[in-house]
């Protein structure tokens, strides 16, 4: 989706600006461009679906509500703080696996309808979190700011 696209751009640019050789810039980069494939392959085959199927949901669901850019950011951030650190990388993989875990819930025979559905379904809050993590994209992300929008999708994505 172009979120991740831009995500990556903006990754594989801060890692050679920062003096990275283009060759392990590329490999983190791709290393970046695979995260959550051994989750939603895992997904897929223990719900015996289709992993492309399962992949678009799992892309939908992420661009419905705007948690790919959430995930992005927290896998972005570059907090001194150890224990800010430990918190970036959590909310990373917890933005991951909230979508994994409604995919497990709602994904039914087919993903992407079943994602379609609980979107039109739940059609005004959808719009109210992804307004506010538009407004959240105007403004530097910090680890707080991505804490407080991780625990209010997980509220969402609990109905």
């Amino acid at each position: 989706p172009p979120e991740a696209q831009r995500q990556t751009r903006d990754y594989a640019e801060r890692l050679t600006t920062a003096g990275a050789p283009r060759r392990i810039a590329e490999r983190l980069v791709r290393l970046a461009q695979l995260d959550g494939a051994i989750g939603i392959a895992a997904l897929a085959t223990r719900m015996q679906l289709e992993p492309v199927a399962v992949t678009r949901a799992f892309t939908a669901l992420g661009d419905a509500l705007g948690i790919d850019w959430a995930q992005g950011a927290a896998m972005q951030l570059d907090p001194h703080d150890p224990w800010e650190r430990l918190l970036a990388a959590g909310l990373a993989r917890d933005f991951q696996a909230m979508r994994l875990d409604f995919l497990t819930r709602h994904a039914g025979g087919d993903p992407e309808a079943g994602v379609a559905a609980w979107v039109a379904a739940q059609a005004a809050r959808v719009a109210a979190f992804h307004a506010m993590i538009d407004r959240a994209r105007l403004s530097m992300p910090t680890t707080a700011m991505l804490a407080q929008i991780a625990g209010q999708a997980r509220v969402l994505l609990g109905r």
